[in-house]
């Protein structure tokens, strides 16, 4: 029997990490346990700078990398490398996670090619125009995007939020909700004292965890802003990279916190540092659905965030929170502000053996990457 071919494509792919790379991750194995012959196509940037290898085997897929160029000519690296690949491999299933890379295949003729969008442009980079470059690069991909929606006859997403914000864009498309997954053997609820005693971290203190990239969009400085108001014996671990990191640096000295946050930049096993920690910090102030929720629900840690409803974010977190249906797990802040988010630790809790079982059973019933795929490739 014919193996089926799958191709999976985003803007970027592992070494860097994210919800969205994560995901390919994750589906990129599911499918290859499940038989399938499985590509993955990125560009060649990775972490600091790095360039990448061009073809690789990860996680049971055959990895392929255009080169990276600045601003738009990366797309153009793009089209040329994926017009050479439809040459030579015909697809039964080409899903991709980034809005340009769907473009150019749309524009290239790739068939069965599906959408999972990671968010959408307007809403998620509404904030981040400072400079003539950046407000030209986000009115270009607010009409790519416009155009894909255009083009396309369904798009996926993995939440309500996300429907509404497509709709926004064009209401005569398709938008499919689909419950996205988690790697539960990579992320559960083992506890690891040992990367807590590497980090100088007590029993006895409280660890508080930001994990992502680290752009204004996440809010990094209310994650550390929160620390000023609260006890000596929090901690706050910050994981990740990206252009806000220095500043974050200069306000820890500023307010004088520098015993109190561990720096640990970039890590290829962000698994390791959620079952260290006591709670995880959604700060974001957009996020099409936040892979990171579950990870952090898969590795038994509860999750501190603003509330939708009344903080004027554009995050999941309450609607995922009302599907899992455990209270404990989530604690809200009332205000978009870092003294509130402080308040939310205080009211947190932590969870129950009934608890984390309950959480367990529902994301390996409802929440796989194979569930996924049957739907979009239905």
């Amino acid at each position: 029997m014919r193996r089926k071919k799958v191709l999976l494509m985003n803007s970027s792919f592992y070494p860097v990490v994210g919800g969205v790379e994560n995901s390919l991750r994750s589906l990129a194995e599911s499918l290859s346990d499940a038989g399938a012959d499985v590509f993955v196509i990125a560009n060649d940037k990775g972490p600091g700078g790095k360039v990448l290898s061009k073809k690789e085997r990860l996680f049971g897929a055959t990895v392929l990398r255009y080169k990276f160029l600045p601003f738009f000519l990366h797309s153009l690296s793009c089209l040329i490398f994926l017009y050479k690949l439809k040459k030579k491999v015909v697809f039964d299933t080409v899903i991709s996670r980034s809005h340009i890379t769907t473009l150019i295949g749309l524009f290239l003729g790739y068939n069965n090619i599906n959408y999972i969008a990671s968010g959408v442009y307007k809403f998620r980079n509404k904030d981040q125009k400072d400079g003539w470059l950046s407000k030209v690069r986000y009115l270009i991909n607010n009409k790519l995007e416009a155009l894909l929606f255009h083009r396309l006859e369904k798009v996926y997403v993995f939440s309500e939020s996300m429907v509404s914000q497509v709709k926004s864009v064009n209401q005569k498309v398709d938008v499919v909700k689909v419950s996205p997954g988690i790697d539960i053997k990579r992320f559960n609820s083992a506890p690891l004292t040992d990367v807590r005693s590497r980090l100088g971290v007590e029993e006895s203190e409280t660890l508080l965890l930001f994990l992502g990239r680290v752009e204004a969009v996440k809010q990094p400085r209310k994650a550390i802003e929160c620390l000023y108001y609260l006890p000596d014996n929090y901690k706050l671990l910050f994981v990740g990279d990206g252009s806000e990191l220095q500043s974050c640096r200069e306000l820890v000295s500023e307010l004088d916190l520098k015993s109190r946050v561990i720096f640990q930049g970039f890590s290829e096993t962000p698994e390791d540092y959620y079952s260290a920690s006591d709670y995880f910090l959604m700060s974001s102030s957009y996020e099409s659905f936040g892979q990171v929720l579950l990870e952090a629900l898969a590795s038994g840690v509860p999750i501190i965030g603003f509330d939708p409803a009344s903080s004027g974010v554009s995050t999941a977190t309450r609607e995922l929170a009302s599907i899992i249906g455990v209270d404990s797990a989530f604690t809200f802040a009332n205000k978009n502000t870092s003294k509130s988010l402080a308040s939310a630790c205080l009211k947190a809790k932590k969870l129950t053996e009934p608890e984390l079982h309950k959480i367990q059973t529902e994301l390996t019933k409802n929440w796989s990457w194979l569930n996924v795929f049957e739907v979009v490739d239905s």
